[in-house]
């Protein structure tokens, strides 16, 4: 029974390499006809190949500038050209926009300007153009500018009806720098705003707003080829007011009937905001005299400062500096019949002969108070004084609260003065 499955099994393996080789001559028909048919593609594609056409699309456009004058271009940068080429499909399969120029030539030019010009299309040999979406760019050729200008501020309405009313414009940036082709940039005179100001006239005004750029003649300058470092601005229009102020004296340290003032301005000229300016109408000048001392001056000036908001400016020569000056306002009042206090030296016998009479003279405040009660003495001190001429001085004192006040003269008495009777006591006595 072993034997029988060997020979089975062996009988198996003969019939399979039988079938095998059958097959593969089956085979081999067919795979030389593949081979020969990709023979046949090969020629027909590479010897053979049809002609076909291409298009090519977004091919940059090159310009070449006159070498001279520092010229630019202002339009037609950054264009690109559609073509449609023509030749051997074995030779158009690989080819790619970079395999193409397309160039503007202008290197002949030599004068700024608008100009149409071909747009020329190199490309390899193996292709032929046939078609192209641009044959001409239309470019501006001009030397490129820059201007810097201060931007002012225009105003409509102007307050309505109020002609007192002035503007105070700031633009934020106060300039721009305007750039582009030479041509347009220098006709360029002035950067502006307009700002409506019309029946507001109460406060501070604010706006962002356009610049707006103009020539000599004041007509708008406007053109895609300026370019500008601001557009909008933020402007701020102040209304001021200018109006005449008083200014209003108060002295401290003088009584107001001891003095007759005057000040180097009676009035000034205030410029300010118009909100704060509606509301001031003084300006107060403290004079301090505390520290004045009379003795005999009659006057005196002091310069101060006026103490205004730092918004406010002084319309003129600018100073804020007053010259206060008075003089003072004296009267006397006059004592009679006043007995004179003999201070005698020693062993001397001293007397006057008189009373006297005085005039006291001082600031008004105080004489008006004055009495003889306030005489504290009068003295003939003969320790101190001679007599001259038959007379002796008199000294006066008042008392503290009227010390400042002074006599309108000297004053003497008629006096003698003699020696003390000298007494000797004897032995006997």
């Amino acid at each position: 029974m072993e034997k029988n499955k060997i020979k089975k099994t062996l009988g198996n393996i003969k019939n399979s390499l039988v079938k095998s080789l059958s097959d593969r001559k089956r085979i081999m028909p067919k795979i030389m006809s593949v081979v020969v048919a990709f023979c046949i593609w090969f020629y027909v594609v590479s010897v053979e190949s049809p002609v076909v056409e291409k298009e090519i699309k977004d091919i940059p456009v090159k310009i070449e500038l006159p070498e001279e004058g520092d010229f630019e271009i202002f339009s037609g940068k950054n264009e690109t050209v559609d073509i449609t080429v023509k030749g051997k499909r074995s030779s158009l399969r690989l080819l790619s926009p970079d395999d193409f120029d397309a160039v503007l030539n202008l290197s002949d030019y030599s004068d700024s300007g608008i100009y149409n010009i071909s747009v020329d299309i190199f490309s390899p040999e193996s292709a032929t153009v046939v078609e192209q979406s641009v044959s001409k760019i239309k470019v501006f050729l001009d030397r490129n500018m820059q201007k810097n200008l201060e931007i002012g501020v225009d105003l409509k309405g102007k307050g309505g009806t109020r002609t007192d009313i002035e503007f105070e414009k700031i633009a934020s940036p106060a300039e721009l720098q305007v750039s582009g082709p030479k041509s347009i940039v220098s006709t360029v005179k002035t950067a502006s705003v307009e700002f409506d100001c019309r029946g507001k006239v109460e406060s501070e005004l604010h706006d962002y707003l356009t610049v707006v750029l103009k020539d000599s003649k004041n007509n708008s300058v406007e053109s895609p080829y300026l370019e500008l470092s601001e557009t909008d601005v933020y402007v701020t229009v102040a209304p001021y007011l200018t109006k005449t102020v008083e200014l209003a004296l108060n002295v401290n340290g003088l009584a107001e009937e001891d003095y007759i003032p005057e000040l180097s301005k009676e009035t000034v000229e205030l410029r300010g905001p118009l909100e704060m300016m509606n509301e001031y109408e003084l300006i107060g000048i403290d004079a301090d005299f505390s520290d004045f001392e009379m003795n005999g001056t009659k006057s005196d000036s002091r310069t101060y400062e006026l103490d205004i908001p730092d918004e406010f400016e002084i319309v003129g020569d600018g100073s804020k500096e007053i010259e206060v000056s008075f003089e003072i306002n004296e009267d006397k009042k006059t004592f009679s019949g006043l007995e004179v206090d003999v201070i005698p030296k020693d062993g001397m016998d001293c007397a006057v002969y008189d009373t006297v009479d005085i005039t006291v003279v001082g600031r008004k405040s105080l004489i008006n108070k004055f009495t003889a009660d306030d005489i504290k003495t009068v003295e003939a001190d003969f320790t101190k004084n001679d007599i001259v001429d038959g007379r002796i001085a008199v000294s006066v004192e008042f008392s503290q609260n009227f010390s400042s006040l002074r006599l309108e003269e000297e004053y003497t008495v008629r006096a003698y003065m003699t020696q003390k009777a000298s007494h000797t006591v004897s032995e006997n006595e």
